[in-house]
C-alpha cells in the first residue's frame, strides 16, 4: 500500500498493489513489526457456547484484559468522578485515547450466553470489524476475535477458555 518501510512475506518485499494469499506459519514483516499468520481455530470460527470460557475485552494498543462483568447489560464507556459515574466496562485503562471514549458509549447485552453489542449514543460512534453501529441498530452478536471501535479505541472480543 506504498508503505516507507515496505511488506516483506518470508522475506520478500512486496511491490505497490501485489496480492498475496497467506499460508500457514507465513512471515510477515511491517516495518519493525514481526508477525505469524495462524489461520483462526475452528473452534473461533464457529464457537461452542458450551465450552467452559469467560469473555474478555483486550485493549488492542496495550494488550490490557478487561473481563465482563455477569451482568445481563453493561455500558462501556469511560468514568467520569465530576459526576461520580462509573461505567460497567471502564475503558479508561486504554490511557490517553479513552478520552475519546464517551462516557456512555456503547451497550454489551447478554443473551443465552451470547454477547451482543448497541450503540448507546455516543458522539464518535461505534464500529463491529470496520462496519459503523448506529443508535437504533438492532443488537449485533459478538464472536471472538471481533473489533469494536469506541472513537480512537479499538478493544477485540476474546473468549479465555477455561
Amino acid at each position: 500500500m506504498g508503505s516507507t518501510n515496505g511488506t516483506y512475506l518470508n522475506g520478500h518485499q512486496l511491490s505497490l498493489g501485489e496480492s498475496v494469499q497467506l499460508a500457514s506459519s507465513d512471515r510477515i514483516l511491517l516495518g519493525r513489526c514481526r508477525l505469524v499468520y495462524t489461520p483462526l481455530p475452528d473452534w473461533a470460527l464457529g464457537p461452542d457456547t458450551n465450552i467452559a470460557h469467560a469473555p474478555i475485552l483486550i485493549v488492542t494498543h496495550t494488550g490490557h484484559q478487561l473481563e465482563l462483568p455477569d451482568k445481563s447489560e453493561m455500558l462501556m464507556g469511560r468514568p467520569d468522578p465530576s459526576v461520580n459515574y462509573a461505567p460497567d466496562v471502564d475503558l479508561s485503562v486504554a490511557g490517553e485515547i479513552s478520552m475519546y471514549v464517551a462516557r456512555r458509549h456503547a451497550r454489551l447485552v447478554t443473551h443465552g450466553g451470547k454477547h451482543f453489542l448497541q450503540e448507546a449514543g455516543s458522539a464518535a460512534g461505534t464500529r463491529l470489524n470496520g462496519r459503523p453501529i448506529r443508535v437504533g441498530d438492532q443488537p449485533v452478536l459478538l464472536h471472538p476475535g471481533d473489533q469494536i471501535w469506541l472513537g480512537g479505541c479499538v478493544v477485540a472480543y476474546e473468549w479465555r477458555l477455561l
